[in-house]
């Protein structure tokens, strides 16, 4: 069995040539990397808050919307999915001297972009070529 680990850092949807170049290492793992019971990684941290359109369900939906058709043109197929949240993480970066540009301490703003917050999340996706193999065989 193959598995290769690629992280993917989501930039703001408005910034094509960002998403143009995930798909196509998604894409170009996926087909020349990969055997037929291999399988691909995909670790995608995103931030998220309290405020209606950033809570964690909007911006799973958002990511899980765009990385599953990312997958689907690259002809493979997502096999398994976990969210990991990253609990206390927003306390610790509040007692930093550099605070990262994605965080914003109040977790009911209305963030400017789509990958500020105030929590921080891990979704974990596991792509295969084939619909049909499970990572647990």
């Amino acid at each position: 069995m193959q598995l290769f680990l690629l992280g993917c850092y989501f930039t703001a949807p408005i910034k094509i040539l960002r998403k143009k170049d995930d798909q196509e290492i998604i894409e170009f793992c996926l087909q020349n990397l990969l055997s037929e019971r291999g399988y691909l990684i995909i670790i995608v941290p995103f931030a998220y808050g309290n405020h209606p359109f950033h809570t964690l369900f909007a911006r799973a939906e958002l990511l899980q919307k765009s990385l599953e058709l990312m997958v689907e043109k690259a002809r493979g197929n997502i096999v398994y999915e976990n969210i990991s949240l990253l609990t206390g993480l927003d306390q610790r970066i509040k007692q930093q001297k550099t605070i990262p540009d994605w965080f914003v301490a109040d977790s009911n703003a209305d963030y400017a972009n789509l990958y500020a917050g105030t929590y921080m999340a891990t979704w974990t996706f596991i792509s295969s070529l084939h619909p049909g193999i499970s990572p647990y065989l």
